[in-house]
């Protein structure tokens, strides 16, 4: 692992997170790069400042009818749902599919139907 001196001017080696291991490989790092930085249209917002489009789809990011990161609320099965509100993690900003982020994971665990229970 190498240290570079952040406080240089002019320090070329600093590393982004598009190139950093946070991702499972470049290629996925650069989809989803390409998908949320330069394809995902937003629109502004009263109170969070700024929201996804609606109907949206992508490798990476699937934005439902109203505008939510989620599958579409027009077919939800039960009479009590759950909502996942938040910033940029509950959004699951890196994630490398909708089916990767937070709210899916706990929805797969609060699902009667999940193998989890």
């Amino acid at each position: 692992m190498k240290f570079y001196n952040f406080f240089k001017k002019n320090t070329s080696k600093f590393v982004e997170r598009w190139h950093s291991d946070a991702f499972s490989d470049r290629k996925t790092a650069i989809q989803i790069f390409e998908d949320v930085k330069k394809k995902l249209r937003i629109i502004p917002h009263p109170y969070v400042g700024w929201r996804s489009a609606p109907n949206q789809k992508f490798k990476t990011v699937n934005i439902n009818e109203n505008g939510l990161r989620s599958k579409s609320l027009k077919s939800l099965k039960y009479k009590e749902n759950c909502f996942f509100l938040g910033g940029s993690v509950a959004w699951g900003f890196g994630a490398s599919s909708n089916e990767a982020t937070p709210a899916y994971q706990i929805e797969k665990i609060l699902t009667p139907s999940s193998s989890h229970q």
